[in-house]
């Protein structure tokens, strides 16, 4: 299967979408970025057609850097010699993808992801240890988006120490 790069927006730090990935498996890898930019594009130009070789995942786009910066990675994405070697996933705020993705010509698949549901965070809660009676009962439909679970956990201990665990806490 394709290799899986995870790309956090805050490690994005070039728009060019070769140096973008040779950055990222340089951190993850080692070896020097200029190394990883010749070999993806070798691996660009191999012309592979079992499938993408890389899965790239693009993560909180809406986090760092404007519209306009994204949407050049993003054309680079669609077009050769990338747009067959590398399978983009895309995580942001909805309000945000218009703004980077509003191309015509770029076909996406869109998936809205909800939070958890009972079973899902009863699970979530127990990988951590805890359950729902760990959190009071007017957090739960907050602690039901993954990033607010990983929140509500980290500073758990404090906020009952505070007595303060309310959802503006």
């Amino acid at each position: 299967g394709p290799i899986a790069l995870w790309v956090p927006s805050k490690d994005a730090t070039a728009d060019e979408l070769p140096d973008l990935i040779a950055q990222n498996l340089s951190r993850r890898l080692g070896q020097s970025s200029e190394r990883w930019r010749d070999r993806v594009i070798k691996w660009a130009q191999s012309g592979h057609s079992n499938g993408p070789l890389l899965l790239l995942v693009l993560d909180g786009i809406n986090e760092r850097h404007h519209p306009q910066w994204w949407r050049r990675v993003i054309e680079q994405l669609a077009a050769e010699p990338w747009g067959s070697p590398i399978a983009p996933i895309v995580t942001t705020r909805p309000s945000y993808w218009p703004k980077v993705a509003g191309y015509s010509h770029i076909n996406w698949l869109q998936v809205q992801v909800s939070g958890y549901d009972e079973s899902e965070l009863d699970t979530a809660l127990s990988q951590r240890g805890l359950t729902r009676k760990d959190l009071p009962p007017e957090i739960y439909p907050l602690v039901r988006r993954p990033r607010y679970l990983e929140l509500a956990v980290q500073h758990r201990t404090a906020m009952v120490a505070s007595g303060d665990i309310t959802v503006p806490r």
